[in-house]
């Protein structure tokens, strides 16, 4: 279970508007959106019965076709049956549905994500050849990709090196590499400091 099922279960993300705005990417028709979204209401209302008769009243499909839809979303998991041990009675839930969605949402945020940090690459790659005065090596490129995905180094971080590599005249990549590093090391260890002093100044008062 993801971040996102969780979100959807309790309502943080609206399940309506999710399946309005995806239904097209999950593979389903407009009809089988909304027979989702009007499940989602009956179950949202105490009704656990899956029944035909529950939703034709407010659609315009006849009840042969919402059985056939039925079956579909089935089928091609979007809706589960199973037996209460309680009551005996076969019961409808749309845990696939909300999986599908939050899947469907990790995804697209992972995307996003990767779209940024291709545009922080391309753009701190041509503030380095602009500033440094020439292009960067395959290996430098490495470098940069490094700081971009794994390091995680802010924009205003590498912006603030480039500018103290160029003021000392030492426009090197793996200068600013070190550079980097170090001062990520020094406030990685003022922090700890930091919250060692906040630790006991807490238990002293």
């Amino acid at each position: 279970m993801n971040i996102y099922d969780e979100l959807i279960k309790n309502k943080y993300l609206h399940f309506d508007q999710l399946l309005i705005d995806h239904y097209a990417s999950l593979q389903l028709s407009e009809a089988e959106a909304i027979i989702l979204i009007k499940l989602y209401r009956l179950y949202q209302s105490g009704v656990r019965k899956l029944s035909v008769k529950d939703l034709a009243p407010s659609m315009s499909l006849s009840e042969a076709t919402i059985s056939k839809k039925l079956v579909d979303l089935m089928n091609n998991g979007f809706i589960n049956l199973n037996i209460d041990e309680t009551t005996k009675t076969e019961q409808f839930d749309l845990n696939k549905t909300i999986k599908k969605l939050s899947f469907l949402l990790e995804a697209r945020i992972q995307e996003l994500h990767l779209e940024d940090k291709k545009s922080q690459m391309k753009a701190t790659v041509a503030l380095l050849e602009r500033e440094f005065k020439k292009i960067l090596s395959p290996i430098e490129l490495d470098i940069v990709s490094q700081w971009v995905r794994e390091d995680q180094f802010s924009v205003e971080d590498i912006e603030k090196g480039i500018n103290e590599c160029v003021r000392l005249r030492k426009t090197d990549v793996k200068y600013l590499d070190v550079l980097l590093n170090k001062k990520r090391t020094t406030t990685a260890t003022n922090q700890d400091f930091a919250d060692v002093f906040h630790r006991i100044h807490g238990k002293t008062e």
